[in-house]
C-alpha cells in the first residue's frame, strides 16, 4: 500500500503511521498507542482488543483508494464536483465506519448524507448550485449537455444510445 494518501487521511482522523527502520515495517497509532500494523499490500492487522478500530481503518484505507484521484479539501475530505456557489464532498467517517458525503452553499455551511443516500446528495448539489432548472426541460441546449452529462456521471448512469430504423 505505501501510499501517502493514505498517511495523510488517516493522520486527519487522528491517528499515524510511524515506520520502523529500513525494513519498511509499519504502525498505525491513535496518539502514542499502537492499534496496529499495515502490510505492504495494504492489509492492516491489529493488536490484540482492537479489532473494530482496525476495521475501521481498513475501511477507509479502501475509501481513500476509491478517492484517491479527486483532490482533497477541507480537513479531510475529497472533492466529488464542484459548480458555481455549489460542491459535493465525500469523507470517511470513523464513528459510523461508512463514507458521508456533504453538499455546501454559497454560505459555506454543508449538509451531511449518509452512504445509502449519495443520490439525494447529487440532487441536493444539483439544487445548490443552481443547476436544478434543467431537470425538467424538454429541450437542451448545447452549453447545457455538459452539466447532464455531468449529472448522470454523479447519478451513476450512462447516456442510453438511441437505435436507429434500418429498413428492411
Amino acid at each position: 500500500m505505501r501510499d501517502d494518501n493514505y498517511s495523510w487521511y488517516i493522520s486527519k482522523l487522528g491517528y499515524t503511521i510511524v515506520n520502523q527502520g529500513e525494513s519498511g515495517f509499519q504502525v498505525i497509532c491513535r496518539g502514542n498507542v499502537p492499534i496496529g500494523f499495515l502490510a505492504d499490500d495494504g492489509k492492516i492487522s491489529c493488536i490484540q482488543g482492537e479489532e473494530s478500530e482496525v476495521e475501521a481503518l481498513g475501511r477507509a484505507a479502501d475509501f481513500v483508494k476509491q478517492y484517491a484521484d479527486y483532490s482533497p479539501v477541507g480537513d479531510h475530505e475529497y472533492l466529488i464536483g464542484k459548480f458555481g456557489p455549489g460542491s459535493l464532498t465525500a469523507y470517511f467517517d470513523m464513528e459510523s465506519k461508512q463514507r458521508q458525503y456533504a453538499v455546501y452553499g454559497a454560505d459555506g455551511q454543508g449538509t451531511v448524507f449518509p452512504e445509502n443516500e449519495y443520490q439525494k446528495a447529487v440532487l441536493a448539489f444539483f439544487s445548490t448550485s443552481g443547476l436544478q432548472e434543467l431537470l425538467p426541460r424538454k429541450s437542451v441546449r448545447k452549453k447545457d449537455r455538459l452539466r447532464l452529462w455531468m449529472l448522470r456521471k454523479l447519478m451513476g448512469g450512462e447516456k442510453k444510445e438511441l437505435k436507429k430504423d434500418v429498413p428492411t
